[in-house]
């Protein structure tokens, strides 16, 4: 979804999509919360502009799905920020915290635990340079949820399965 969603975001650029992994590990009908998404995606940026792209934190509601609003609440370090979000899957909103750590050029990490809606939330950016063409990368987005309750992880598969 992720990589999706930078399309809409204003990119003049054409993007390659390249095979990715499975999307979804888990079946809609699994009393599991746990839900994981891979997605992977060769885009005609290069990593480094993924990656400052991806560090925006405060632009996150611009071009993340799901993300109405989002702000930094303090510098922990150069490398790390404590960030407020809220996310809207309709009709409940959710504020929470994550800690996001920033390695650059190569990967935007954020973790968040405890809220209303999950245990955990983990979502990995990472950007891979393509040495054929530095205008291009590959991108790997990947999120690993543990919701409260089982019908959230149902609403999540459902919300990001591409509609057919």
């Amino acid at each position: 979804m992720f990589c999706r969603a930078l399309t809409k975001y204003n990119f003049s650029k054409r993007y390659y999509k390249i095979p990715k992994f499975p999307p979804i590990f888990g079946d809609p009908s699994s009393t599991s919360t746990r839900r994981e998404y891979y997605e992977s995606v060769k885009i005609g940026y290069s990593a480094e502009q993924m990656y400052k792209l991806a560090a925006d934190v405060v632009h996150y509601k611009d071009f993340v799905p799901w993300c109405t609003d989002s702000k930094v609440i303090r510098h922990i370090s150069t490398n790390c920020a404590e960030v407020e979000l809220s996310v809207g899957f309709p009709p409940l909103i959710e504020k929470y915290t994550s800690l996001v750590t920033f390695s650059k050029p190569k990967m935007v990490k954020s973790v968040s635990q405890e809220s209303r809606l999950f245990h955990y939330l983990m979502s990995t950016w990472q950007f891979h340079p393509n040495a054929d063409d530095p205008d291009t990368c590959v991108v790997h987005f990947s999120v690993i949820t543990v919701f409260n309750k089982t019908s959230f992880a149902t609403c999540f598969l459902f919300s990001i399965q591409p509609a057919n």
